[in-house]
């Protein structure tokens, strides 16, 4: 699924319900059809995939967006698949870290509607980012749409807030340790199905996901800064991220 802003026609790769730009509703384009562009026969059996062989397949949608999938049975290069795909809706996101990148992610999430829970170590940084963040939202907006938009920052230095959210995006430092230790912690505080994500760009999904009991819902969120003005999320998936995790980012 891609979401388009009409009016300055940029398209975006993941959820933006509002145009970062000029504030337009953006519309969403998906489809259940896909063209099969290639092949590969799998027959090493996996933990997961005892079944074998099974095959990967590289599909294209009509946007020109590439996905894989597994399959059971067999089929040829250009055959059509059809595949009926439930939309999960995300409402509240999660920011753990006030640096540069994290702000600029809870920046991008407060002006596409999201509800958005900010937390650092403490008070002092969190005051720091929340000034931060006001005052490049009034570099994009009048005062009264940006009062608007703040409504729905929720800073906090409890990471027990972050109990119900549907994502949390962490960029705290780039330390294994630290960040297992804080997946650690998320995995026993969030719920089942929130979505953990990782800002690394160098740090192995896997290692962080092997602290968790669920780390089919980890996955790699990397963002480029400044984020507000870079259209562009790599999206890494470790060896156990389920195919539903990476369809919702």
């Amino acid at each position: 699924m891609i979401w388009i802003c009409k009016k300055c026609n940029l398209t975006w790769y993941y959820p933006v319900d509002t145009c970062i730009y000029c504030r337009s509703k953006t519309e969403t384009a998906s489809s259940d059809s896909y063209t099969i562009r290639g092949i590969t026969e799998v027959f090493t059996p996996s933990p997961d995939h005892s079944v074998v062989p099974y095959y990967d397949l590289l599909l294209e949608d009509e946007h020109g967006n590439f996905y894989i999938r597994k399959a059971f049975q067999s089929y040829d290069l250009g055959n059509e698949i059809r595949e009926i795909r439930k939309e999960i809706k995300v409402k509240r996101i999660g920011v753990i870290g006030t640096g540069v990148t994290g702000c600029g992610i809870a920046q991008v999430s407060l002006q596409v509607g999201y509800e958005t829970v900010l937390k650092s170590r403490s008070k002092e940084a969190i005051d720091r980012a929340f000034k931060k963040i006001e005052m490049n939202l009034l570099k994009a907006m009048e005062v009264e749409a940006k009062d608007k938009v703040l409504c729905n920052l929720k800073p906090t230095e409890r990471l027990e807030d972050l109990s119900n959210v549907d994502i949390v995006i962490e960029s705290v430092i780039e330390d294994i340790k630290i960040k297992k230790q804080l997946f650690k912690e998320l995995d026993n505080i969030c719920s089942k199905k929130t979505i953990l994500a990782t800002n690394t760009s160098s740090l192995s999904i896997d290692e962080i996901a092997s602290v968790t009991s669920n780390p089919n819902r980890v996955i790699g969120m990397h963002f480029f800064n400044p984020v507000p003005k870079m259209h562009l999320v790599e999206i890494i998936a470790g060896e156990k991220t389920s195919q539903k995790t990476i369809e919702l980012m």
